[in-house]
């Protein structure tokens, strides 16, 4: 990738709903704090749930809860990071389940800086 590329994105809460920022506003988040989301974003869309991607997301039902497939799950998971604009690499993509509940913590690489940043989700 040449140069650097802004990531701009509508802010969600901890509930994944949108919100108002300090002014009122539709809460836009960009940079480092959009590109985290975003990714985030890419590992909690389901495959075939979007209307205008259904053949993109993640293959939950298919490799974790028909059958646990997880080689399977973190080598989608790392696909679909990074397809992220500003991602550089996915260092790692560590996957648990524990009593149903399936969690993961992917390590990125990112244009943003050139420390490592961890993305966590709690629960699928």
């Amino acid at each position: 990738m040449s140069g650097t590329v802004t990531n701009l994105t509508i802010g969600l809460n901890a509930n994944r709903d949108l919100y108002l920022d300090s002014t009122n506003n539709l809460a836009i988040l960009t940079g480092v704090q959009a590109l985290l989301q975003s990714c985030q974003a890419r590992v909690e869309a389901q495959l075939r749930e979007m209307l205008y991607a259904f053949n993109q997301g993640m293959p939950t039902m298919d490799t974790v809860f028909r059958q646990q497939r997880i080689a399977q799950f973190v080598a989608a998971g790392r696909a679909r990071i990074g397809s992220v604009v500003g991602v550089v690499q996915v260092k790692s993509f560590v996957v648990k389940i524990q009593g149903g509940v399936l969690t993961y913590t992917a390590t990125i690489l990112t244009q943003y800086s050139p420390t490592i940043m961890t993305v966590t989700n709690q629960g699928v």
